[in-house]
């Protein structure tokens, strides 16, 4: 893919992004929790935030979509801290991204 097409994020950014997420990365590691757990939660969790959006519950369905947002990029950090990289996890994680999507889309058009 032509690089140019992708969207340039600054790298102090992103590598401060990613040493907040280390400790984070780390104790899971650490207690054993599986990636695919994380993945599966985040869709939950979303699942849950756009629930709560419909019962007219705005700050509780922010509070619990930023909560899943913020997970989503350790989930593919995690799998290569662990040593637990496999095809398999990343296109579930892949597929389980899109419906999140979805999901927070079909809560945004209730909103308006």
């Amino acid at each position: 893919m032509d690089d140019q097409l992708l969207p340039q994020v600054d790298p102090e950014s992103f590598n401060g992004f990613m040493a907040l997420l280390a400790p984070l990365v780390r104790l899971l590691t650490r207690l054993g929790v599986s990636p695919k757990f994380l993945t599966i939660a985040g869709v939950v969790i979303t699942t849950a935030g756009a629930v709560s959006f419909f019962l007219k519950s705005p700050r509780l369905g922010g509070f619990l979509i930023l909560l899943a947002a913020s997970a989503t990029p350790s989930t593919g950090l995690w799998p290569a801290n662990a040593g637990k990289a496999t095809r398999f996890g990343a296109l579930l994680d892949s597929s389980v991204d899109r419906y999140s999507e979805f999901v927070m889309l079909f809560a945004s058009a209730d909103i308006s």
